[in-house]
């Protein structure tokens, strides 16, 4: 990850483009400094909630507590930085409404809870986790000029 900022960081210093929407791929693992690396430059963390869903244990057993974190959507949330969520299909099915629970609940599918403190979780959270659709279409320019206002996607 910290390549990716550093090559996302020297372009735009090299090519300035207020509207880059530069986004980092199954940006599960991020350290804090990262996150407020991504915060600065703008970048769109892209997370499968569903991974977690379907090999959050995995994950854990692999690499021990830091697996806790994987897809810590509450830290970009606390960081101000976009959430935004794909399916990974065909690696996990293209359910939205599974990737929404997993983010909010952080709920295996064993039924493990792993870290709630990262997970998106409503009240405060839940209304900027549903806008993750609008969000993707933005991140890739894909958005309709309904989607977002001049300044960006809505939060």
């Amino acid at each position: 990850i910290d390549m990716v900022l550093d090559a996302i960081e020297a372009a735009q210093k090299a090519h300035p483009d207020a509207d880059a929407r530069h986004r980092i791929e199954h940006c599960g693992l991020p350290t804090a400094e990262q996150i407020a690396r991504m915060n600065l430059a703008g970048v769109y963390p892209v997370n499968q909630p569903q991974h977690y869903y379907n090999w959050g244990e995995g994950v854990t057993a692999a690499i021990g507590t830091p697996g806790e974190r994987f897809n810590p959507l509450g830290e970009f949330i606390a960081a101000d930085v976009p959430v935004t969520i794909s399916s990974d299909a065909p690696v996990a099915e293209p359910k939205p409404l599974e990737a929404i629970q997993a983010a909010v609940t952080r709920v295996t599918r064993q039924g493990h809870q792993l870290a709630p403190m990262h997970s998106a979780s409503p009240p405060t959270r839940h209304c900027r986790l549903t806008r993750s659709t609008a969000r993707v279409r933005w991140a890739v320019k894909r958005n309709l000029a309904a989607s977002r206002s001049a300044s960006g996607p809505t939060s």
